[in-house]
């Protein structure tokens, strides 16, 4: 049954319940291009911001790297303050804020537990404390750029590779993944986690 996530958050709730459903797989298909944006820890802009708010975000593939860097190392305020809303209808795409990612209310509090789940499929075993994201480069039209579960590597491996390893029940051929990230006043923010299973 195919499941297509319409939002960031529908996305993580099912990428969360991916390691009690699918199956460790042993193939990783390495994808890593002279043009990609790479993202770790000791040399990444979001790092040095330690969390005081967002890199530059120049380009989406930036974006894209920070914020698969942040998952993998289980920095659920990094990457909330890395992500945003996307435009619908006449709302416009807006940016997390600080408040919304650091604050103590009910919706702080839930969007910083899914990230923190989301961490179980994007995670490195064994972990790594700096881990190296490439983002490859793709179209950015219309303020918005879509990178595919193949396009991201973490150490080498796909980002949907990584994401099997820690699962079971899920075959490679039924993930699909994307990250869809939009330019919000001169800077890059993921805004939607479309997700597709079987």
């Amino acid at each position: 049954m195919k499941h297509t996530a319409t939002s960031w958050i529908s996305g993580i709730c099912l990428l969360a319940l991916l390691p009690a459903v699918a199956a460790c797989s042993e193939g990783s298909r390495e994808s890593q291009k002279s043009g990609a944006s790479t993202a770790t820890e000791p040399t990444s802009e979001a790092s040095r911001s330690q969390e005081g708010g967002p890199s530059a975000q120049a380009t989406s593939r930036d974006t894209a790297a920070e914020w698969v860097a942040a998952i993998v190392q289980d920095r659920a305020r990094r990457a909330c303050l890395l992500m945003g809303t996307a435009r619908t209808g006449s709302t416009p795409a807006k940016a997390n804020t600080k408040e919304m990612c650091s604050g103590r209310g009910t919706e702080a509090e839930e969007a910083r537990n899914l990230l923190h789940d989301l961490h179980a499929s994007f995670a490195l075993d064994p972990p790594r404390s700096s881990p190296e994201v490439v983002a490859e480069e793709v179209p950015e039209s219309g303020g918005t750029a879509t990178f595919g579960g193949d396009q991201v590597t973490v150490d080498g491996q796909t980002l949907e590779a990584v994401m099997l390893s820690n699962s079971s029940g899920v075959e490679d051929s039924e993930l699909e993944l994307e990250i869809v990230a939009t330019e919000i006043d001169g800077r890059w923010y993921v805004t939607d986690l479309p997700v597709s299973v079987g």
